[in-house]
């Protein structure tokens, strides 16, 4: 190898089992504002719920989605993949359960004066119903304080 190719690449040095050392030229890395330019783009298909707006509105957001009709796997893909939902819980429910299934999501929780009072915060929590035929058929959003 030449001066010129040495410093181009970083060698790496790599001895095999018989002690003689092999060089070998290290293999190109990505710039670090590219990678950090693409896992911003896989992270842009999270969809986040914010918990402080109304029932009404978040179940709007989620119909969006998942719009009534659609079928429960690809409701519990998005809930599992796509869905950013409380830390520390999981999507309750599955498809393919019997008639009049339903998967529930803690979407999130905050404080509030009166959750001062029991020690918890307010839960926001989505319960998705599906019909005889696994289809999406509604939405319910409801609030509950946790604590003593």
């Amino acid at each position: 190898m030449e001066a010129g190719e040495l410093d181009r690449f970083y060698l790496q040095l790599i001895v095999d089992f018989s002690g003689r050392i092999l060089v070998r030229p290290m293999r190109r890395t990505l710039p670090i504002p590219f990678v950090f330019a693409v896992i911003s783009l896989f992270g842009a298909d999270t969809i986040v719920v914010n918990v402080r707006q109304s029932d009404d509105s978040i179940r709007g957001q989620l119909l969006q989605q998942t719009p009534l009709g659609t079928p429960a796997t690809e409701v519990d893909q998005f809930l599992q993949h796509r869905l950013r939902h409380a830390e520390n819980t999981h999507v309750a429910g599955a498809p393919g359960q019997p008639y009049r299934s339903t998967m529930l999501v803690d979407l999130g929780h905050y404080a509030t004066l009166a959750s001062l009072y029991t020690f918890g915060p307010v839960v926001v929590q989505a319960t998705l119903r599906f019909d005889e035929h696994d289809k999406l058929r509604d939405i319910e959003v409801r609030r509950f304080l946790t604590g003593l």
